[in-house]
């Protein structure tokens, strides 16, 4: 069977991997950007079955969707990243590309975050969220997150 969608996640520490071990469970593609980590991370990501692609644009140009994981301090460097990898892309993503932040951030930090995106790369489609709850894990007697999103109706 084929995935349902593929899911870039920044970054695969002990949240992002829990995630994307329960998304690979339930049948979709899992992808991260491995440029410039170690070794024990390239390891890790494809010991749990992520793909590891070599940069950001790779990432974005294969990802319907990017979930954003990363401590609050790196959310805004993070969308920058993305904003500047995606419209360097040649040509163009002809598909849509959903940016969804999910980090524990202020909503003045979010507001930002969402204010960059639609500024500098309109066409991706922004939603924050957030995760709460430790990270998932693949047993019977856990129990996983809760995500949430605020989503634009128009989206």
């Amino acid at each position: 069977m084929s995935p349902l969608a593929t899911v870039g996640i920044i970054s695969i520490g002990e949240m992002g991997m829990g995630v994307a071990k329960l998304l690979i469970a339930h049948n979709y593609r899992v992808v991260t950007n491995i440029e410039g980590r170690s070794q024990d991370t390239h390891d890790r990501a494809q010991k749990s079955k992520i793909e590891p692609l070599p940069t950001d644009a790779s990432l974005i140009s294969q990802s319907d969707y990017i979930l954003s994981i990363v401590p609050p301090r790196d959310a805004l460097s993070l969308a920058t990243r993305i904003t500047t990898a995606f419209n360097s892309l040649s040509p163009p993503k002809s598909s849509p590309l959903y940016y969804l932040d999910l980090n524990a951030i202020a909503p003045a930090t979010a507001r930002s975050v969402a204010s960059h995106i639609s500024t500098t790369s309109p066409s991706i489609k922004f939603i924050d969220g957030g995760i709460i709850g430790g990270a998932p894990k693949l047993k019977n007697d856990t129990t996983t997150p809760n995500t949430t999103a605020s989503i634009d109706p128009d989206l």
